[in-house]
């Protein structure tokens, strides 16, 4: 998705997780935690439906974006995803 307003494209995976109140307020203190870790991703949640996404935030300067940019923010999206699932899946399950 192109963000014109913040001069950035942002890469985003929608339906990561989803939260029920069992254990909401643990892992939504993890995601925090890892919020900080994380330079370039974030993980962001919809209190309305307990949905938690990934987004990739990439700037683009005035010459565009480069293919090495696009490339290097998908690929820490999808470096994310696969990292924490695991751990995050223990705590949403037990």
């Amino acid at each position: 998705m192109i963000d014109n307003e913040k001069n950035v494209i942002r890469i985003m995976i929608p339906g990561y997780l989803t939260l029920s109140t069992r254990n909401r307020d643990l892992i939504l203190t993890k995601l925090m935690t890892l919020n900080y870790q994380y330079v370039l991703g974030k993980f962001g949640y919809d209190s309305q439906d307990g949905e938690v996404r990934i987004e990739v935030n990439i700037p683009i300067d005035e010459l565009g974006l480069t293919y090495e940019a696009f490339l290097h923010g998908l690929v820490a999206a999808i470096q994310m995803a696969d990292e924490e699932l695991p751990e995050l899946l223990k705590e949403v399950y037990s």
